[in-house]
C-alpha cells in the first residue's frame, strides 16, 4: 500500500469516528424527539455531505461535528420557538402557566355496622388547579399545583413523561401526562393520566380534558375553565 492510499484509508477511518461519536452525541441528549422528519433528513444529510464530501483534514470535520451539536444545543433551549427554526418542530410552544379548577369525582370507602358490608360513596371534590409547563425543543415537563378551598389542603405533581398528539381532525395538539408511584405488589401502585387538549382562542391557549386514574374503582376529574394566564414558569408552591 502505497502512501497516498493510506493516507485515504486513515482520512476515511477518521471521518467514521467522527461521524458516529457526532451521533452518540445528538442520540444520547435526543434532540430529535420533536423534530419533523424532513428537518432531521436535511440536517442529517447536509452534514454527512459535507463531512464526507467537502474536505478531508481532521481539524475541518472536528470543528463541523461542534457547529452541529452546538447548533442542536442552542436552537434546543432558545431558538425552537422562534420562526424559522419553530418550522423544524411538530410541536407548539405550550409553556406557561396556565389557571381554573378541577372537578374531581370519586368513590370513598366505608363499613356500615348493622349489614357489616363494604360500602362505597360517590364523592365529589371541586379544586383549584395551576398547570405550569416547562418545555425545550426536546422536552415537555407539565407540572398540576392543587388547592382545596374547603380543607385549605394543596398538593402537587409532576409529569414528566409527556406524548405529543393531535385530534382526529387534526387541529388540536394534545398532551398525554402519566405519573405515580410503584406501591406492592398486593395492592398495586396509583397511576393517574392526565390529558390536557390546547385549543386556541383570542391568540390565548385553553385547556380542556380531564383525568382518571388506575384505582379499582376508578376516580375521574373534568378540567373547567382553564386559561393560560402568563408565560412565567415560576411554581406557586
Amino acid at each position: 500500500m502505497n502512501p497516498k492510499e493510506k493516507t485515504n484509508e486513515n482520512s476515511i477511518l477518521l471521518n467514521v469516528v467522527i461521524a458516529v461519536f457526532t451521533m452518540f452525541l445528538v442520540v444520547r441528549k435526543n434532540y430529535f424527539n420533536y423534530y419533523k422528519t424532513k428537518a432531521i433528513i436535511g440536517l442529517i444529510g447536509g452534514t454527512t455531505f459535507f463531512i464526507f464530501f467537502i474536505d478531508n483534514k481532521g481539524i475541518v470535520l472536528i470543528i463541523t461535528a461542534l457547529i452541529l451539536v452546538s447548533f442542536l444545543e442552542i436552537t434546543d433551549h432558545h431558538l425552537w420557538k422562534y420562526p424559522p427554526f419553530s418550522w423544524m418542530y411538530i410541536v407548539k410552544n405550550f409553556s406557561g402557566t396556565y389557571k381554573g379548577r378541577q372537578l374531581n369525582m370519586y368513590f370513598s370507602e366505608f363499613k356500615e355496622s348493622f349489614y357489616k358490608k363494604e360500602i362505597f360513596k360517590e364523592c365529589r371534590q371541586d379544586l383549584e388547579l395551576t398547570i405550569v409547563i416547562h418545555q425545550t425543543g426536546s422536552k415537555i415537563n407539565v407540572n398540576f399545583f392543587y388547592y382545596d378551598t374547603s380543607s385549605k389542603k394543596s398538593s402537587k405533581h409532576k409529569c414528566d413523561q409527556v406524548i405529543v398528539s393531535k385530534t382526529d381532525d387534526d387541529q388540536h395538539y394534545m398532551l398525554t401526562c402519566h405519573y405515580g408511584d410503584i406501591g406492592t405488589l398486593e395492592k398495586g401502585g396509583h397511576h393517574e393520566t392526565m390529558i390536557l387538549k390546547f385549543i386556541k382562542r383570542n391568540r390565548k391557549y385553553h385547556i380542556e380534558g380531564g383525568c382518571y386514574d388506575n384505582r379499582k374503582l376508578q376516580a375521574r376529574g373534568k378540567f373547567v375553565d382553564i386559561k393560560k394566564v402568563s408565560s412565567s414558569k415560576d411554581h406557586p408552591f
